[in-house]
């Protein structure tokens, strides 16, 4: 358990650290259990660490999963005051002793922005997810959360 948590601490410490450096926004998906980082939101490209939790009571005992993905997006629509994109996904578990797999997602989105300044965004995105271990699984999913931009374009 010390072992993850000096894990954690230091790649949420790299990415501030390099938050310094590029365009970088938060993405908070509250109803889902996830956050995300994403460099360079306004360029054609861009790449966003996915951190998900889940929370699962059984047995009147409480397990915590974390499961991570690298998201690759490409921003393939831009107008003034909203931006669709799509890319690809791929994750793992990382923490997760009850099942240990392997993940790729399709995801298709939109961002839209309600002021002239773009610090704040609505996202919305669904997509396809494949998880693989010992057996192949196909869902759809669906988040819904905010864009924070830590700097102006």
């Amino acid at each position: 358990m010390n072992v993850n948590k000096n894990i954690i601490s230091a790649v949420i410490g790299c990415l501030l650290g390099i938050s310094v450096q590029a365009q970088t926004s938060i993405n908070l998906y509250p109803l889902n259990g996830a956050i995300g980082v994403k460099f360079f939101s306004a360029k054609k490209i861009s790449l966003e660490p996915r951190f998900d939790f889940q929370f699962d009571l059984r047995n009147g005992e409480s397990n915590v999963f974390m499961n991570t993905e690298l998201f690759t997006t490409i921003n393939f629509l831009r107008e003034e005051n909203f931006n669709m994109y799509s890319g690809i996904g791929l994750g793992a578990n990382i923490y997760n002793k009850a099942q240990s797999n392997f993940s790729g997602t399709v995801p298709i989105g939109v961002s839209y922005y309600p002021t002239d300044n773009k610090r704040i965004a609505i996202i919305g995105e669904c997509g396809l997810k494949i998880t693989a271990l010992d057996f192949i699984k196909i869902k759809t999913y669906a988040l819904v959360g905010l864009q924070i931009r830590l700097r102006k374009n």
